[in-house]
């Protein structure tokens, strides 16, 4: 998988999660970017990332993750 297909994957999930224009959602999106993402809303989103991955993040990358790009080269990582 590609990581325009990641992304885009994300920006889908994205946009379910926090109500957003998928465009919104791009590598160097933060949380603080978006509004609506608290950190009930990230647990949605790693977890929507995670079924639509087919992985199983580590608890301790999650921890590390400071924009989309970290998650998509950490689904790059786990999805290979």
């Amino acid at each position: 998988m590609t990581r325009a297909e990641i992304l885009t994957k994300l920006q889908q999930l994205g946009a379910e999660t926090f109500g957003i224009r998928p465009e919104q959602l791009q590598a160097t999106t933060v949380a603080a970017d978006i509004p609506k993402w608290d950190s009930l809303r990230h647990l949605i989103f790693i977890s929507g990332a995670e079924q639509a991955f087919g992985i199983e993040f580590d608890l301790d990358a999650i921890a590390k993750l400071t924009n989309v790009a970290d998650l998509m080269a950490l689904i790059e990582r786990d999805a290979a």
